[in-house]
């Protein structure tokens, strides 16, 4: 895996907020990278991290998709008054923050200029998962819709693709180039969110 400069796929075409939540977070960890968005197997296996597809489940290998058969990551089992409940279940974006969430803290922190010991920087993580990015599994996966209309994180995302007005007249090079500027533009409002929550846990 190259770690240095790495490439990151995934999936082209209509993008929701956990491929757009994953991929920016690996876009803060490795600031020098390549993203490439195909649907085309082999570039999918080439590249160092695949987020939302490719079917397999790895962070070794740096695959991040939720979407195979027989699939059953979730966080773990809690206790709610002395009852057992199951784990929120992952999709990408929580696979992701799940192997990576401690680096992109740790890098956000150094950008800021803030000194954050391991203890801390545990305690956001698990604090941004709770109050953010298991919400945009449970939208993502359908174990339930967290708020009504367009209104939350994962809906709001959403309306940033591309729809039929835009694309009338369009080739499928001018279409794929505005979706790209769209899944960018995504990305960077879900960073400026994520790190605004960040800072307000120190």
């Amino acid at each position: 895996m190259n770690t240095a400069s790495p490439t990151i796929a995934t999936h082209s075409g209509t993008f929701h907020a956990d491929d757009v939540f994953g991929v920016g977070i690996l876009m803060g960890v490795f600031p020098s990278h390549t993203l490439i968005r195909t649907r085309k197997q082999e570039l999918i296996d080439a590249a160092d991290f695949a987020v939302d597809v490719g079917g397999t489940w790895d962070a070794a290998t740096g695959r991040f998709d939720h979407h195979q058969r027989g699939f059953d990551g979730a966080r773990p089992a809690h206790e709610v008054d002395g009852i057992t409940k199951p784990g929120v279940g992952y999709a990408s974006a929580g696979l992701v923050w799940s192997a990576f969430g401690t680096a992109y803290v740790q890098a956000w922190a150094v950008a800021q200029g803030h000194s954050l010991n391991d203890e801390a920087v545990a305690e956001i993580v698990r604090s941004i998962d709770h109050s953010l990015v298991q919400y945009l599994d449970i939208v993502d996966t359908g174990q339930g819709d967290v708020s009504p209309g367009i209104f939350g994180l994962s809906s709001l995302i959403a309306q940033l693709n591309t729809h039929w007005l835009e694309e009338r007249g369009m080739d499928g090079k001018t279409k794929a180039q505005l979706q790209e500027t769209r899944f960018r533009e995504a990305i960077a409002i879900t960073r400026k969110f994520l790190d605004h929550a960040i800072s307000k846990k120190l």
